[in-house]
């Protein structure tokens, strides 16, 4: 929206969002939760500053279909929305697992909206809870985690993958997460699943895992994965494939005036040179700046992304890209590992392509640089 503005001082912005929130930072929510950061500091936009912009702002409003041909928006109300160019950016939504009893009782919540965070956040401190289990090792479950730990609640968290974070570090870096999971007091349950959720007037009190074990709990999270919001953009007849809404260069949509950024669309990463989902709050924001350009008729070209994921949890930090287990012949594997510490660098010849950084973080800025020149670096 900032960047629609900038290029056009006069066009008429809507923004409609089914969230009656502000537009505020996904990656910001366990902090939240946490009490590292504050309502204001999720925030990205606040009122006087739509109001600066310029922007009409429908909260709270659900956009049910699109009519293409004739340029609307219909929304849940009956009234309609027209536009010259639309941007789809519905973003992603938390999955829930097939685990029998599971229903979304008071204290049985997804951890993927910021509605999500302050019920969380609530639920600890006016029912003061003691007991929590976090299904799903994920970065969302690993970060929810943390979050509660910090609060001083006793937490369990359980995963079917043989270590946490399986889908952004190797066996090496798990073990450092695992170890500092350890020393804050959280418990790891890996190579597992839960069975079946108990109740007990209404409340779940104990979650059952597939070996059988009962572990009672106050509080259950789900955090088992995200999956597109594209329904909208199918029943428009816009082309979608397993990793969200298909785009071309300029983040046009197969549906002419129709643009599509953020969680809602697959991206082609430059490093693992395949399609994979779009993830990351930095590459959205980039995505969004490229669909600007494009809806004002001066498209700049998005190349796709080289995906960095990063986050802190348990006093470790991590980031990751490019190919995480799986070596090209073309390609070597170096690590470095130390207590509390672990590192991975894929190489080809003398050029970086990816890396698992666990703990010691100060090499991140110079291998961001490396692999955004694609230069020659020494390790």
């Amino acid at each position: 929206m900032r960047t629609l503005r900038k290029l056009d001082a006069q066009a008429t912005i809507i923004c409609i969002s089914d969230e009656p929130e502000l537009p505020y930072n996904k990656c910001f929510i366990a902090d939240y939760v946490a009490g590292a950061k504050t309502a204001q500091e999720v925030i990205t936009l606040t009122d006087a500053t739509i109001e600066q912009l310029n922007i009409q702002m429908m909260r709270g409003t659900k956009v049910v279909s699109i009519t293409s041909d004739n340029k609307k928006v219909m929304l849940s109300s009956g009234t309609s929305v027209a536009y010259d160019a639309l941007l789809i950016a519905t973003g992603s939504r938390a999955v829930l697992p097939p685990i029998a009893g599971l229903v979304k009782a008071d204290n049985v919540l997804t951890f993927a909206t910021y509605a999500d965070a302050a019920r969380l956040r609530s639920l600890v401190a006016q029912q003061k809870v003691h007991k929590a289990v976090v299904i799903g090792a994920g970065l969302s479950g690993l970060e929810v985690a943390d979050a509660l730990a910090v609060q001083g609640v006793n937490v369990s968290v359980i995963e079917q993958a043989a270590y946490p974070l399986a889908r952004h570090v190797n066996a090496g870096g798990a073990q450092v997460i695992a170890q500092a999971m350890q020393d804050v007091g959280v418990a790891l349950h890996t190579a597992t699943a839960v069975a079946t959720i108990i109740y007990e007037h209404e409340r779940a009190v104990a979650v059952v895992l597939a070996d059988g074990r009962r572990i009672a709990t106050e509080l259950v999270v789900v955090a088992t994965g995200m999956r597109q919001n594209c329904e909208l953009a199918q029943d428009t007849g816009i082309l979608c494939d397993e990793y969200g809404i298909v785009v071309n260069e300029h983040m046009r949509t197969s549906k002419p005036d129709i643009y599509a950024a953020g969680d809602v669309i697959g991206v082609y990463d430059k490093l693992c040179n395949k399609r994979v989902a779009s993830c990351t709050w930095p590459d959205a924001m980039q995505q969004g700046m490229h669909a600007a350009y494009a809806m004002h008729g001066t498209p700049k070209a998005y190349v796709g992304a080289d995906i960095i994921v990063s986050s802190a949890f348990f006093g470790l930090k991590f980031a990751s890209c490019g190919l995480i287990d799986a070596v090209p012949e073309a390609y070597t594997a170096s690590e470095r590992k130390q207590p509390g510490m672990y590192h991975r660098y894929l190489m080809q010849n003398d050029i970086l392509k990816g890396f698992i950084l666990v703990g010691v973080m100060h090499q991140l800025p110079k291998l961001k640089r490396a692999l955004l020149l694609q230069e020659p670096i020494e390790l």
